[in-house]
C-alpha cells in the first residue's frame, strides 16, 4: 500500500509515495482511480464523450459542408468570392466591369457542369416589351414560370453563367469593313493586343477553382455550382439583373448563391448539446464518500 508523508510546513499534504521513494505521476493516479470507479461513474464519462463527439460532428458538418458563390459589384468592378465545400478556403477574384461580357441562362447537370445554354430573349435576360407593358395579372404566367427547385425531365437544373474575359467584349470586328489598308493593319494590331493577360487585373486565378478559359479566351462562371435546385430566385431574373449591370443600366449588383445547411448537422448539434446538458445534470463524476455508521458503546 502507498505510504503518505508530509513535508515540513505542510501537515495536510498527503502525496502517495510508492516503495523506493518514487512518486506516481498524476495521470497514473487518475487512471487507477477511474479503473476502480463504479459502473455508473464510468458510464457517465462515456455519456459525456459521446455527446461531445456528436455535437462536434454536427459543427464539422456545417463548417465543411458550407459552399457559396458571392458576387458584389460596384461602379467600376465586381468582387467574386467562391467558397467550395470542404475546409474553409475562399478564392477572391476582382473582375473589372469592362471585363464582363454577358450572362445567360443554362441547364446544368447534377454535377454542376453546364449541359446547354437556353436560347431566346428570355434566356438572354431581356423579355419582350409587350409583356412588360401589360398589367400584371393574377396567377402565374406558364410561359416564364419555370421552377428552379427541382430537375426537369432530363435530370438537369436551371442555372445561369457569367462570362468574362481578360479584355472584355471583342469589338475589333467593327473595323473589318474599313476601306484603307492602314485601318485594317490597326485592326489586326488591336486583335493581337487582346491576347495574353490583362495589364492591371488578370483573371488567371480563376483556374485554381476549375474555371479555365475556352478557345475564345472566355471564363464561364457557373454561379449555382454548389446549390442546384435550392435557390428561390429564378435564374432568368438574375440574368436580367446581370445584363443590366453590364449594359450600364444599373451601377450596383449583389448576388448570393449559398448551399443550404444539411439538416443532419443541425440535428446532431441539437441532440449532442441536449445530451451533454442531461449528462451533466444526471451523471456521477466522482465516487461518493463512504458513510461510516457510529457504533453505539456499551450502556
Amino acid at each position: 500500500p502507498a505510504a503518505y508523508t508530509s513535508p515540513p510546513g505542510k501537515k495536510h499534504d498527503q502525496t502517495p509515495i510508492r516503495k523506493g521513494g518514487r512518486q506516481e505521476p498524476w495521470i497514473v493516479q487518475k487512471i487507477e482511480a477511474f479503473s476502480k470507479a463504479s459502473v455508473y461513474t464510468k458510464a457517465t464519462y462515456g455519456w459525456v464523450l459521446v455527446s461531445l463527439a456528436v455535437a462536434w460532428m454536427g459543427f464539422r458538418g456545417i463548417r465543411h459542408g458550407h459552399a457559396s458563390v458571392w458576387l458584389t459589384c460596384g461602379a467600376t468592378s465586381c468582387d467574386l468570392e467562391i467558397t467550395p465545400p470542404g475546409p474553409p478556403k475562399v478564392t477572391r477574384v476582382t473582375i473589372l466591369r469592362e471585363q464582363l461580357i454577358r450572362s445567360a441562362a443554362v441547364k446544368a447537370g447534377p454535377d454542376g457542369n453546364v449541359v446547354r445554354v437556353l436560347e431566346g430573349t428570355a434566356a438572354g435576360g431581356t423579355f419582350p416589351h409587350k409583356y412588360g407593358a401589360k398589367k400584371k395579372k393574377k396567377g402565374k404566367n406558364p410561359r416564364y414560370d419555370v421552377s428552379d427547385k427541382g430537375p426537369d425531365e432530363d435530370g438537369n437544373y436551371d442555372s445561369y453563367v457569367i462570362v468574362a474575359s481578360e479584355f472584355g467584349p471583342d469589338t475589333s470586328n467593327d473595323d473589318d469593313d474599313a476601306g484603307s489598308t492602314g485601318v485594317q493593319d490597326a485592326s489586326e494590331q488591336k486583335k493581337s493586343s487582346r491576347t495574353g493577360r490583362h495589364p492591371t487585373n488578370s483573371l488567371e486565378s480563376l483556374s485554381s477553382i476549375g474555371v479555365v478559359p475556352n478557345e475564345a479566351g472566355e471564363y464561364v462562371i457557373q454561379m449555382r455550382r454548389f446549390n442546384l435546385g435550392q435557390s428561390r430566385r429564378k435564374a432568368m431574373t438574375t440574368v436580367t439583373r446581370v445584363n443590366s449591370y453590364i449594359r450600364n443600366r444599373r451601377h450596383k449588383l449583389q448576388i448570393r448563391e449559398t448551399k443550404h445547411v444539411a439538416w443532419q448537422s443541425i440535428v446532431a448539434i441539437v441532440f449532442g448539446i441536449f445530451s451533454l446538458i442531461l449528462s451533466l445534470l444526471c451523471g456521477q463524476f466522482w465516487e461518493p464518500e463512504p458513510i461510516h455508521h457510529r457504533v453505539a458503546g456499551p450502556g
